[in-house]
């Protein structure tokens, strides 16, 4: 798990100035990861958070899961021409006891079904669809 987070971290250690999103350290590594992956883009990040520290879900699911997500909001993102408005907007809080995750992108192409599986109700990543 470990050798996991340090995939995440790794980039922004080297920066002066440290601020953390939220107490949860998984979900902070991984916003923080997402964040320079964005800039190095040109992609406005935008965050709000209030995650517990504990979210109740396994830190190797929640990396993946929560991973996919921002990676495919960024693949969205980047589809956007050069000079437009290209954003991801992340917001995390819990509300009865469940996590949400909210998570905006600038792409504007409509979800299509997968080119690959037909008609099977599988969306297309194109547009950083994730369940």
């Amino acid at each position: 798990m470990q050798k996991y987070l340090c995939r995440y971290t790794r980039e922004f250690q080297e920066r002066l100035t440290y601020h953390s999103y939220c107490k949860n350290q998984v979900a902070d590594a991984i916003l923080h990861y997402y964040e320079e992956l964005c800039r190095k883009n040109g992609i406005v990040f935008q965050c709000q958070v209030e995650a517990p520290e504990k979210t109740g879900i396994q830190d190797t699911d929640f990396c993946r899961l929560f991973g996919n997500l921002l990676e495919n909001a960024i693949e969205a993102a980047q589809l956007c021409p050069k000079g437009s408005s290209r954003f991801v907007r992340v917001q995390i809080r819990t509300r009865n006891n469940k996590l949400l995750i909210k998570e905006e992108n600038s792409c504007t192409d409509p979800l299509r079904n997968c080119v690959d599986h037909g008609n099977c109700g599988t969306l297309w990543r194109v547009c950083g669809f994730s369940v």
